[in-house]
């Protein structure tokens, strides 16, 4: 994964306005207990403790180190929006920002934290709370919050991109089964064994699971990285650089009533022109299209003229009355900048009544950005 820290700790003044006005009097994203909240994903690896209004940042080359090649400390402030601004107090190691630098984040305490990096050619850094190992088996969703590195868009019928999965713990004779769909009619996609329903089955030793972090052999040295939330989510990393992000599924079917709310979200978006992160406000009422619009300045919660409209909610896939698993839904896109419409799958579940949404889509059907996928991490207000 890129340098992204360094790329996001460059003054945030220069993009979303001054981030230091205009700031919620709730100035810590957690509670003030003591108790530090960690953080860690995937890239490099990288790891975020937060104690009331303090965090240190720790990055490693590998999943697998234990000692951290930079060290970031400072603190924290929460703006009433829910996002995050963090700055830097000291830091330490390889490419270490200096002190005064600022970024921001969005935290669903206790399940995930969102790094957005500054700059057109950055990526998401994408954390999940850091658990112990998982003992009881659990059903989730899942869906593609990165591709891998040698992924050409367009999307397309023959790739998944979103799915159902089921974990079964048993010490050396564990398994993860998944079920697979793909993005374009939201339809079960044939896997590459001949089975025909879009399932595969993966064994592993959950034994070999440490600090919420397992590794997994996949071929020869290669590994995927499952790091497990003590709330029924994961990330997973692939070789390749793909990175799915893992919700807990919920019970019953999603309607529009269920997930109606404003929600703040970071969307990262694989373009033509240069991939790009950027903050975004969901309104969705409870009938009627709902609204995605980007957020030109965090600090005051202002908001640009031109956004997305998502129509159709449902959790059915487009090409027939096919259920999509438990807690996941699907939806039209239409901008005034799009060719045609687009479509977006999503993962909805509650953490502590915080809403969440993660989902996965593309936009434009033609043109340079065809297909072209992109990715939202929303909370709640």
């Amino acid at each position: 994964m890129k340098k992204l820290f360094v790329i996001m700790l460059l003054c945030l003044t220069t993009v979303y306005g001054v981030i230091s006005c205009n700031k919620s009097s709730d100035s810590s994203p957690t509670d003030n207990s003591g108790a530090a909240t960690t953080y860690q994903g995937a890239g490099s690896k990288w790891s975020i403790a937060i104690t009331g209004a303090n965090f240190v940042i720790n990055k490693y080359a590998s999943a697998g180190d234990t000692t951290p090649e930079m060290t970031i400390s400072g603190t924290l402030e929460k703006y009433a929006n829910q996002f995050v601004k963090l700055t830097v107090a000291s830091a330490s190691g390889s490419n270490a920002p200096s002190a005064g630098s600022v970024a921001y984040g969005l935290e669903v305490p206790g399940y995930a934290f969102f790094l957005k990096p500054i700059g057109g050619n950055s990526e998401p850094i994408i954390m999940v709370q850091s658990g112990t190992c998982p003992t009881t088996s659990f059903d989730a969703n899942w869906i593609i919050a990165k591709t891998r590195s040698d992924f050409t868009p367009p999307m397309t019928s023959t790739i998944d991109f979103f799915g159902g999965a089921s974990m079964n713990f048993n010490g050396a004779s564990s398994s993860l089964t998944v079920n697979q769909y793909e993005p374009i009619t939201g339809a079960v996609i044939s896997t590459g064994g001949g089975n025909g329903n879009g399932t595969s089955t993966m064994p592993f030793n959950i034994g070999n699971c440490s600090n919420g972090l397992l590794r997994v052999h996949e071929s020869g040295n290669d590994y995927f990285d499952m790091y497990f939330t003590s709330s029924g989510g994961a990330l997973v990393k692939f070789p390749g650089g793909q990175i799915i992000f893992v919700s807990p599924k919920q019970n019953s079917a999603v309607t529009q009533a269920s997930i109606a709310g404003t929600y703040s979200g970071v969307v990262f978006n694989d373009s033509s022109s240069g991939d790009s992160v950027f903050p975004v406000k969901l309104s969705i009422p409870t009938s009627g299209n709902s609204n995605g619009i980007e957020i030109t300045d965090v600090a005051a919660d202002t908001v640009s003229s031109d956004g997305v409209v998502f129509s159709n909610i449902a959790s059915t896939t487009d090409s027939s009355a096919t259920q999509l698993p438990s807690g996941m839904f699907r939806a039209d896109l239409n901008s005034s900048s799009a060719t045609t419409n687009g479509k977006v799958s999503c993962a909805y579940s509650t953490i502590s009544s915080t809403k969440i949404i993660a989902c996965t889509g593309f936009m434009n059907n033609t043109g340079g950005d065809a297909r072209r996928p992109f990715f939202i991490l929303a909370r709640s207000r």
